[in-house]
C-alpha cells in the first residue's frame, strides 16, 4: 500500500500539476481551493490512506509556502493536516478538540472568515460520523452556516457541500423541514445541481415524503430519475424508481405501485443489486397481502430473507433490521392467514423484538435532537437578535436618509423662496425707484411751473382782473406743496428704494420735526435747494434755517457737510 501511493506521489509530482504549482501562492482562496482539490482529493471518496505518503505530499507545499511568507497558504495547508487527521487516525475527542481550538485562534491571514467555517464544518462531519456530542455537532453546523450563508459559489466553492452536510445531519434526526430548508438553499446556489449532488435532490424527496407532501416529494423522485436516465446510472435509476413506487403506495395508488415495484425486482435482478431486489420484494409483498394473495406475499419476504441470511449469516438482522421486522410482519400475516398460529405468534414475537430495539435506537435520537433543538432555539435566538440589530441600523440609515432627503427638499424649496422673495423685492426695488424718479420729475416740472405761474403773477398784477388772479394762484397752490397723502405715498416709494432709512434716521436724529425729515429725504434724493424749496412750499430762506438748525444739533463745524451724513445713514 506504502509502495503503491508513493508511486501514486512521484506520477503527481510528474505531472503536468507541478508546472502550475504556482498557481497556489498567494492566489484568491477560490482558485487555489480547486489547485488544493486536485491534489489532495479532499472532496471525494479518494483518500490517502497511508501517512507517510500524505506527509511527503503536502511537505514541499508547505515549505515553499513558508519561504514564500505566504501566510494564508500556510494555515491552509495545516488546516488540510488537521482533516486529514480527522477522516484517518481517529484520535480520542478531548484531544482533537484542543487541535481544533487550537488551530482556529491562530488563523491570522486574510483568509481567516474562509478557513474557520471548513474548519467548523469538518470537525462537525467528524462529531456526526463518530456519535458524538451531537449538541455540540449541531452547534457547529449552524455557526458555520451563519458564516458562509452570505458567500457566494464563486468565491467559496464548498458552499453547496456544506448546505449538503449540514441537511443530511438534520435528516438523520428526523428533521425534515430543517432538511428541506438547507437542501433547497443548495439548490438555488447550483447551476448543474443534479450532476453534482444526486443524493441531495434524492434527501429533499425522501423529506417531502415523511412530511406527506406526496406531490412534492413525487416532483423530486421524477427529477432524479430522469437525470440518472441520462446519465445511464444503474443505481439511481434504481433508487428513484423504488422512491417513486413507495410514493405511490402511500398515496394508496397500489396498481402504480406494484407496476413500479414490478420493474424494479426485474431491473434490479438483471443489474445484480441486491438493496432493489430486497426493497422491491418487500413492497411486492406488502402489494400481495392487501390482494390477499398470501402465497406470492410469502414467495416474495422470503427472497430478501435468503438474500441477506446468505450475505450476513446468523447477523443478518442485526445489519438488516428494518427489513428484517417487515419480513416478519408478512409471514406472520401469512402463516396466521394459514392457521400456524404457532409459526405466526414466533414471527410476531421476532417483529416486535426488533421494534423495540428501532424503537430504543429512536428514543436515543429523539434525545439528541432534543439537545440539538436546544441549541438550534440559542442560535436562532441570537439570529435573530443580530437580524432585529441590523434592521434598526438599516432603519436608522434609512431614516437619516429620507431625513437628509427632506432636508434637501426643504432647503430647496427654502432657498428658491428666498430667491423668488429677493427677486421680488429687487422688482419691487425697481418700481419703486421708477416711481420715485417719476415723482421726482413729478417735483421738478412742479417748480418749473411754479417759476412760471410766478413769473405770470407778476406780468398780470395790474392787468389782470381778481378773478384770473385767484385761479392763477389756485393753480399754483397744487402745484407746489406736498399734502400729507403726498407725504404718505412718497414716503412709501422712498421706504422702497431706501430701505429702512426713516427708522435709521428717527433713531440717530430723535428729535427732528416732521418738516425737518422731510428736508432731509429731499436732501438724500440729492434735489437742489431751489426744488426743495418749492416742494415743501417754503422760501430759500427757510430751506437755509433747515441747514443751520441740522447743523447746530449735529455738532457740525464749518467745513462739515450735511449732505455727507445724510448719505451715512
Amino acid at each position: 500500500m506504502k509502495y503503491s501511493l508513493l508511486l501514486l506521489l512521484l506520477c503527481h509530482l510528474a505531472s503536468p500539476a507541478l508546472g502550475q504549482a504556482n498557481d497556489i501562492f498567494f492566489s484568491d482562496f477560490a482558485s487555489r481551493e480547486k489547485f488544493i482539490d486536485s491534489i489532495f482529493k479532499t472532496q471525494s471518496d479518494q483518500r490517502l490512506k497511508d501517512t507517510v505518503a500524505f506527509n511527503q505530499l503536502i511537505n514541499p507545499y508547505l515549505t515553499q509556502a513558508r519561504n514564500k511568507d505566504d501566510q494564508a497558504l500556510i494555515e491552509r495547508l495545516h488546516l488540510e493536516c488537521f482533516r486529514y487527521r480527522l477522516q484517518q487516525e481517529g484520535r480520542s475527542y478531548a484531544a482533537n478538540l484542543h487541535d481544533y481550538n487550537y488551530l482556529t485562534d491562530n488563523f491570522s491571514s486574510k483568509d481567516k472568515h474562509y478557513l474557520e467555517v471548513i474548519a467548523m464544518q469538518a470537525y462537525a462531519n467528524y462529531l456526526r460520523d463518530l456519535g458524538k456530542n451531537y449538541a455540540f455537532t449541531f452547534e457547529l453546523y449552524i455557526e458555520a452556516f451563519y458564516k458562509y450563508e452570505n458567500f457566494t459559489i464563486r468565491d467559496f466553492p464548498h458552499k453547496i457541500d456544506y448546505l449538503y452536510d449540514i441537511g443530511i445531519a438534520y435528516y438523520q434526526f428526523r428533521d425534515f423541514e430543517n432538511t428541506i430548508h438547507y437542501l433547497t438553499k443548495a439548490v438555488a446556489e447550483s447551476d448543474n445541481l443534479y450532476e453534482r449532488n444526486t443524493g441531495l435532490v434524492n434527501t429533499i424527496g425522501l423529506s417531502y415524503r415523511e412530511l406527506g407532501k406526496l406531490d412534492s416529494a413525487m416532483i423530486y423522485f421524477r427529477k432524479l430519475n430522469q437525470f440518472a436516465l441520462r446519465k445511464n446510472d444503474p443505481s439511481w435509476i434504481l433508487i428513484s424508481r423504488l422512491n417513486i413506487g413507495h410514493t405511490y403506495f402511500m398515496s394508496q395508488n397500489y396498481a402504480m405501485a406494484k407496476k413500479e415495484m414490478e420493474f424494479c425486482y426485474t431491473y434490479a435482478v438483471k443489474t445484480n443489486q441486491k438493496f432493489g431486489i430486497s426493497e422491491a420484494c418487500i413492497a411486492l409483498a406488502q402489494i400481495a397481502l392487501l390482494e390477499q394473495n398470501y402465497l406470492l406475499a410469502q414467495q416474495k419476504a422470503l427472497e430478501p430473507y435468503k438474500i441477506w441470511k446468505e450475505k450476513f449469516g446468523e447477523k443478518w438482522i442485526q445489519e438488516r433490521m428494518p427489513v428484517a421486522k417487515d419480513i416478519f410482519d408478512i409471514l406472520a400475516k401469512v402463516y396466521a392467514h394459514k392457521g400456524n398460529y404457532a409459526l405466526a405468534y414466533q414471527y410476531r414475537d421476532s417483529s416486535l423484538v426488533i421494534k423495540d430495539s428501532l424503537n430504543r435506537q429512536y428514543n436515543a435520537l429523539q434525545l439528541s435532537t432534543a439537545q440539538h433543538k436546544v441549541v438550534l432555539s440559542k442560535y436562532q435566538q441570537e439570529k435573530q437578535a443580530l437580524n432585529f440589530e441590523r434592521k434598526k441600523q438599516t432603519l436608522i440609515r434609512n431614516a437619516l436618509l429620507i431625513i437628509i432627503f427632506l432636508s434637501s427638499i426643504i432647503a430647496i424649496l427654502f432657498i428658491n423662496n428666498q430667491r423668488l422673495k429677493r427677486k421680488k423685492l429687487e422688482d419691487d426695488k425697481k418700481n419703486a425707484e421708477a416711481k420715485l424718479n417719476d415723482f421726482t420729475k413729478a417735483l421738478q416740472q412742479k417748480t418749473e411751473l411754479i417759476e412760471q405761474f410766478s413769473t405770470e403773477l407778476e406780468q398780470y398784477r395790474e392787468k389782470k382782473t381778481e378773478d384770473n388772479r385767484n385761479d392763477i394762484i389756485f393753480q399754483l397752490q397744487q402745484s407746489t406743496i406736498l399734502t400729507d397723502e403726498q407725504w404718505d405715498e412718497f414716503r412709501n416709494m422712498f421706504e422702497q428704494v431706501h430701505r429702512g432709512f426713516l427708522t435709521r434716521l428717527k433713531q440717530k436724529m430723535p428729535d427732528l420735526t416732521p418738516a425737518e425729515i422731510r428736508f432731509v429725504v429731499l436732501s438724500k434724493l440729492n434735489l437742489s435747494p431751489k426744488d426743495m424749496a418749492h416742494v415743501l412750499g417754503v422760501g430759500p430762506s427757510a430751506i437755509r434755517k433747515y441747514r443751520y438748525r441740522l447743523r447746530n444739533k449735529l455738532h457740525l463745524p464749518e467745513d462739515g457737510s450735511i449732505d455727507e451724513v445724510i448719505a451715512m445713514i
